[in-house]
């Protein structure tokens, strides 16, 4: 195991940008490393600026930014834009746009930027020829006659085939689906599946090929609802909020999902969603920790699965964690600070990770 402390603040977002790079950011900076290297990349943003959200899609780092501006009368006032990272000679350029309402949660598609958040959706198109960004569409959802706020709220979503599918607030999830006229998507479903605000939406396939989506509320619960006719298959309960979770792949390509709770546990999970073991909390932060796992070739023959690497990288508060799976146990010289304890709670189930 390899530690990284270049944070001076708690990691918000750790994301894959591809088999050798990934990406971190706190409130104010991010960094771009690249797996067994000891560089990396630092950005920051204005002094004033917080990161609330990154995505990593096509090529592109976007980002959510919420700004503090001073104004004539030494009152600070939020504002609101749309970052995009894009590499031009080498170098990253940003390109951004001012936006009217702070978001929670982007998306991209084919240079389609959306954006959900309280009482809307929006979006907009970048340009590649000129580098901008422009609004093209907002859906108002308080023009719904429907004065549940939490109802409005969307926190959350996940593109399933052609198919946005939003989390809310309330526990609801609705589809949207593309049109050809303005505003460019049509609701097409609402329908509640949490009694708690939905915080991830990850879409999946289960054993028998049935299109799933998995969702993690603050109610404490992982539920698996069908896709076709929203029929929930599965629940498992958590003792504290969950906000996140992962789908990752072993060195046998089993796969695994990785679940966040906002106390900072982190569970393993098997494909049937059942628990394999718990990742261990080094430093013991109370807050929520993010894991992404890379597949890393050491040469060009990529398909060769002899010469392929996986990494699970994991945060904790302002630093990273980066643990390589090794065929027989995990490479890591602390690893659950406890080998006798390891032994006999997982019974030999750490070699599944």
């Amino acid at each position: 195991m390899n530690t990284i402390e270049e944070h001076n603040q708690n990691i918000d977002n750790i994301i894959a940008l591809n088999d050798s790079n990934y990406l971190t950011s706190d409130i104010n900076e991010f960094y771009i490393r690249t797996i067994g290297m000891n560089n990396s990349n630092k950005e920051n943003f204005e002094k004033d600026s917080k990161i609330n959200k990154v995505i990593y899609s096509s090529g592109k780092i976007i980002f959510a930014v919420e700004n503090n501006n001073i104004n004539g009368n030494n009152e600070k006032a939020k504002s609101y834009s749309l970052k995009m990272a894009i590499k031009i000679n080498n170098q990253i350029q940003l390109v951004s746009t001012n936006i009217d309402k702070k978001p929670y949660d982007i998306y991209e598609s084919g240079n389609v930027i959306i954006i959900v958040g309280q009482n809307f959706i929006e979006l907009y198109k970048f340009d590649e020829n000129n580098n901008t960004i422009t609004k093209i569409s907002e859906i108002n959802l308080s023009n719904n006659n429907d004065n549940n706020d939490n109802k409005l709220k969307i926190l959350c979503l996940e593109a399933v085939n052609k198919v946005l599918v939003c989390g809310h607030s309330s526990g609801h999830i609705s589809f949207w689906e593309p049109t050809n006229e303005y505003p460019y998507l049509k609701n097409t479903l609402i329908s509640k599946i949490h009694i708690g605000p939905i915080n991830k939406i990850l879409f999946d396939k289960n054993s028998d090929n049935t299109n799933i989506i998995i969702s993690c509320s603050s109610d404490k619960t992982v539920k698996i609802h069908s896709l076709e006719e929203i029929v929930c298959f599965n629940v498992v309960n958590f003792n504290d909020e969950v906000v996140d979770i992962k789908k990752i792949k072993n060195l046998k390509e089993e796969i695994n999902y990785i679940i966040s709770l906002k106390d900072g546990t982190l569970k393993v999970f098997n494909y049937e969603l059942k628990e394999i073991f718990e990742i261990p909390n080094r430093t013991k932060v109370n807050i929520a920790r993010y894991a992404i796992n890379i597949s890393h070739s050491n040469n060009n023959e990529n398909e060769n699965n002899n010469n392929k690497e996986e990494y699970i990288l994991i945060t904790e508060g302002n630093k990273i964690d980066v643990y390589k799976w090794a065929k027989e146990k995990i490479d890591s010289q602390n690893n659950l600070n406890n080998k006798n304890k390891r032994k006999n709670k997982y019974n030999n189930k750490r070699n599944k990770w």
